[in-house]
């Protein structure tokens, strides 16, 4: 595994906690670009840009006010080029809420991560592009 692996890989497991556990989503939302395609597990998740996200991820957010326990997580990183990543995930979860009833409780999902440069900062940020 290459050093960028190890780092994705670290941060897929960050931003999953943030999404999942924290429930954290000014800080989740950070890592998304603005040229984000989401495709959730429902029949209207999917969003196109990081504009449908926000709106899409606020209304989540209204509704439901819980955490989960992560039960269990793999994360597999393959670095594609010097400045992209894909991750593939495969988590368990637990919502803290006895009353709520999920379909599931093992998610798979993949998110492809690229490196873009911000010069405001003049240092590198990882986006999520997926």
């Amino acid at each position: 595994m290459t050093i960028l692996e190890d780092r994705i890989k670290e941060l897929s497991k960050f931003v999953t906690e943030l999404y999942f556990v924290k429930r954290d989503y000014g800080k989740w939302l950070f890592y998304l670009a603005n040229e984000i395609t989401w495709i959730g597990t429902g029949e209207n998740e999917i969003c196109l840009n990081k504009e449908e996200a926000i709106k899409f991820f606020s209304k989540e957010e209204a509704v439901f006010d819980g955490s989960f326990h992560i039960r269990d997580q793999w994360f597999e990183c393959k670095q594609l080029t010097v400045d992209i990543c894909v991750v593939i995930a495969v988590v368990k979860i637990k919502p803290d809420l006895e009353t709520t009833v999920l379909p599931f409780d093992t998610l798979r999902f993949s998110v492809v991560w690229k490196k873009i440069r911000m010069i405001n900062y003049g240092k590198y940020l990882i986006f999520i592009i997926q």
